[in-house]
């Protein structure tokens, strides 16, 4: 029988560390601030790879999994109180390997990749306050800015200049996206009802964007160039008390919803846009990961024909909740007014215009991955 090794607790200042080499040194455990993982001695060697083996642009390993033999165990563990690091010794190989506990137990910390706590929101709570545009040029303002947007789902921006040029700038900003190729933003206009007919079909209800592309637009931002007239206020209505409210009146239509897939579509004369998803994701702990809405893409259902008729009812009842005022956050935009929505938790919209009155909109889109990147930056405090 092999003997285990292990390696003595070590306290360090203001956090408690530790790694045991176990199983003869065919893993270790390590332990961070009440955080406990057991690592398999090979996949701990293809994690800490040493500077050398590591693109210093990118972070990226220099080697493939594959180069490293099939077997592997960890010699000793041993804790450097001079440069308060830990330094790993492989069986083989002569020199130790420093580790970064950090990077090494990220996976485990949520907030580190899903960001700040979310907060629902329903009519009860006053509209998120704008913020002045000049502001989020320092790095404090902008990380204050995208905290309030990570845990509301939704934030506001005031007297940003009134053009597209400036949308694509601040989404740039937002990306940490140097280069010169514009980040897509596009316009869009409306109108009010001229003609005294019906307008119900010159606003837009609450809804997901695009939610036949894969992947989804993740932030959807939305700047006003021109307004005119009464009405076109914006609309923002939290996923997380829908999806709430769905599942303490009807829990079988959320069940129903997060089960068979809705397939959206776009069908015009130059696109052909589908995709298959469901109306709710949830987290393993049943939280809300996304919800996907969008009355006028939606096609069908894809489930079996004897689900059908559930689905459609669990549809109706999702659409007539979306719906309720209690539920949506409303506000007048003027020029120059600039709305951010987590695009996979907010569902937006805006009020019919009344009379003769206009809206010009300029809008773009951030992805997840670029948004999380600049406020880890932020968080660090790593932003220029």
């Amino acid at each position: 029988m092999v003997p285990q090794m292990s390696t003595t607790n070590v306290t360090a200042p203001e956090q408690t560390e530790s790694i045991d080499v176990i199983d003869g040194g065919e893993a270790v455990v390590v332990v961070r601030d009440g955080v406990t993982r057991r690592f398999p001695s090979r996949w701990l060697r293809l994690l800490v790879s040493g500077t050398g083996n590591v693109d210093p642009a990118s972070g990226h390993r220099l080697f493939d999994s594959v180069s490293l033999p099939s077997e592997f165990k960890v010699r000793s563990a041993t804790y450097l109180e001079e440069s308060g690091q830990w330094e790993i010794r492989f069986e083989g190989e002569t020199r130790g390997t420093p580790i970064d506990l950090e990077r090494l137990l990220v996976s485990t910390v949520i907030e580190e990749i899903d960001g700040p706590e979310r907060t629902p929101f329903s009519s009860a709570d006053p509209p998120s306050r704008a913020v002045d545009y000049e502001m989020l040029e320092a790095p404090a303002a902008l990380r204050s800015f995208l905290d309030t947007l990570l845990r509301r789902g939704y934030a506001r921006v005031r007297d940003v200049p009134r053009s597209s040029t400036e949308l694509e700038r601040f989404t740039r900003r937002l990306r940490l996206e140097q280069g010169l190729l514009p980040p897509g933003c596009f316009e869009e206009a409306f109108s009010g009802d001229r003609d005294g007919d019906d307008p119900s079909s010159l606003h837009a209800s609450v809804h997901t964007d695009s939610p036949y592309r894969d992947p989804v637009p993740a932030f959807h931002l939305r700047l006003c160039l021109e307004s005119s007239g009464k009405g076109g206020e914006m609309i923002v209505a939290d996923g997380m008390s829908i999806a709430a409210t769905l599942a303490t009146e009807e829990p079988f239509a959320a069940v129903e919803l997060a089960r068979w897939p809705m397939l959206f579509a776009r069908q015009g004369a130059k696109d052909d846009l589908r995709r298959a998803v469901p109306m709710l994701e949830m987290t393993q702990d049943g939280g809300l990961q996304r919800i996907t809405f969008n009355d006028r893409a939606a096609i069908d259902f894809t489930c079996p024909d004897d689900r059908l008729p559930v689905c459609a009812g669990a549809y109706d009842t999702l659409a007539r909740i979306v719906q309720r005022e209690g539920l949506q956050n409303r506000f007048r935009v003027q020029p120059g007014d600039l709305l951010i929505v987590d695009n996979e938790r907010v569902l937006h919209g805006h009020l019919p215009l009344i009379g003769s009155g206009s809206q010009r909109h300029a809008c773009g889109y951030v992805g997840r991955g670029d948004l999380m990147s600049t406020w880890r930056r932020a968080r660090s405090g790593l932003l220029d």
